[in-house]
């Protein structure tokens, strides 16, 4: 649907053109509102006669949510676009990293927190995965390495340029300096609701949501644990927020990972546990083994690029301990992003917005017994591994 763009987006769209030696052009928009949680979307086309240039412009909701700071979240990604990625990618090029750019979308600026404009990768080629079925070897394979690329920048940036480090983690706290801790508090508590609710028919899977509530109380040690191998993390690995290319005979080569609003100082497994619960099948949770070593290996590979020794650093025996005791936050993840993933675009309502964020995992669902089928997977895996 074509909308009409305020004069601010014309004036920053106008400048974008201009910064690109576009003359003589035009701008075509239309809306996409329905893809975005946190945001609406508007698809923006500059055209003149030699070139175009796909855009997406990211709106801010003007009435926010009640139990979500919005203009929190939209700081934390501006200062990823504006400052966090240029800092790690020079340091890792200046370092010796043999692929030292992380893969985000190309930032083209804002205007003040209402909106921002980025490339529109998918006329580059770049799709979704289907959000309502698990991803197959190949797709997690390549996010976790992509993720190991994230968390060993800022493992060399910790080792080598200490204070500099610093810095880049004080300005994201600074973002989030006005968040409310409440927002946590009601993720907890839906998530565990929603658990409860997809169990109520199964004995061992009630009795595993129990255990699940009762670690509650101890989520603030597992959050602190091991401090000093904290990194940068997305710490949002909802599939939608990845994008695959894909070569001649459909095998994805390339991700990007989008939307930054909810990245922050933490464990590496933060990422780790979020992206394999969310997005693996039953069938891969059983060898997740296999992928925590992969992910290791990517991670070393790029620390000794960048001349520090991984042993030292990150071992992978320090990456199981950091597993045993806190990939059991991705599990509570789980119990809401699978639910949101299983949506159909007609529960996702637009109309909440302005008031309960988590008003949404509430509704009866279309989806609801292969949400239920998910749930189970992911509580029995957890279960069997003794990490619940």
């Amino acid at each position: 649907m074509e909308v009409q763009l305020k004069p601010e987006h014309t004036q920053l769209l106008n400048q974008i053109a201009k910064d690109q030696c576009m003359d003589n052009f035009t701008i075509e928009a239309k809306s996409m509102d329905q893809e975005g949680y946190l945001s609406s979307i508007v698809l923006v086309t500059l055209k003149c006669e030699k070139s175009q240039l796909n855009l997406v412009v990211k709106l801010r909701p003007s009435s926010g949510f009640e139990n979500l700071e919005v203009a929190t979240v939209y700081k934390v990604e501006v200062y990823m676009y504006e400052t966090a990625f240029n800092v790690l990618n020079n340091f890792a090029c200046d370092s010796g990293m043999k692929s030292p750019k992380l893969n985000t979308p190309k930032y083209y600026g804002r205007h003040e927190l209402d909106f921002i404009v980025l490339e529109n990768l998918k006329e580059k080629g770049y799709r979704l995965w289907n959000r309502k079925i698990p991803m197959n070897s190949a797709h997690l394979s390549l996010v976790l390495k992509e993720y190991a690329k994230l968390h060993s920048m800022s493992f060399a940036m910790k080792k080598k340029q200490p204070r500099q480090f610093a810095e880049l983690i004080e300005g994201l706290q600074k973002c989030r300096e006005n968040e409310n801790i409440k927002v946590y508090e009601d993720f907890f508590k839906i998530a565990l609701q929603t658990g409860f609710t997809a169990t109520k028919n199964n004995v061992k899977a009630s009795e595993i949501m129990v255990r699940l509530q009762n670690k509650i109380p101890k989520l603030e040690e597992v959050f602190k644990f091991d401090i000093e191998a904290h990194v940068l993390v997305h710490d949002d690995c909802h599939p939608n927020n990845m994008m695959f290319k894909y070569d001649c005979s459909g095998n994805p080569v390339t991700v990007s990972l989008i939307d930054w609003q909810m990245a922050r100082l933490s464990t590496p497994v933060l990422d780790i546990a979020y992206f394999f619960l969310t997005c693996g099948s039953k069938e891969d949770f059983y060898h997740y083994k296999e992928y925590l070593k992969l992910y290791h290996e990517e991670l070393s590979k790029n620390l000794s690029e960048m001349s520090c020794n991984p042993e030292e650093i990150f071992p992978y025996s320090q990456l199981q301990l950091h597993w045993q005791k806190c990939s059991v936050i991705g599990m509570y993840t789980a119990l809401l992003v699978i639910k949101l993933s299983l949506f159909e675009q007609s529960e996702i309502g637009h109309e909440e917005k302005g008031g309960d964020f988590y008003k949404q995992f509430s509704i009866d669902q279309i989806n609801a017994k292969q949400y239920q089928t998910r749930i189970l997977d992911v509580l029995l895996f957890m279960e069997q591994e003794n990490l619940i």
